[in-house]
């Protein structure tokens, strides 16, 4: 756990993700508990603010890799990194 908990920390860190940033976590509705808990547990260490934004199966317009998508939830929740 320690040795992806860091490869994850090091990942958010080359995305410049810095103490104050405030961050999204989206993932469909099914997901892997474990990495989402080290995601914020490296979130965590790098004192962010984060939500975990869950979309739900119905949903299918909603990719976060849609450019009007991702400004959306960026201004929505006022944040740096989705």
């Amino acid at each position: 756990m320690a040795n992806i908990l860091g490869l994850i920390r090091k990942m958010l860190e080359l995305c410049r993700v810095k103490s104050g940033d405030r961050v999204v976590l989206m993932t469909p509705h099914r997901y892997d508990e474990y990495y989402i808990n080290l995601y914020r547990a490296a979130l965590n260490d790098l004192e962010t603010d984060y939500v975990h934004l869950i979309i739900p199966p119905q949903a299918k317009q909603i990719s976060y890799k849609d450019l009007d998508t991702r400004q959306m939830l960026l201004s929505r929740f006022d944040a740096d990194l989705l």
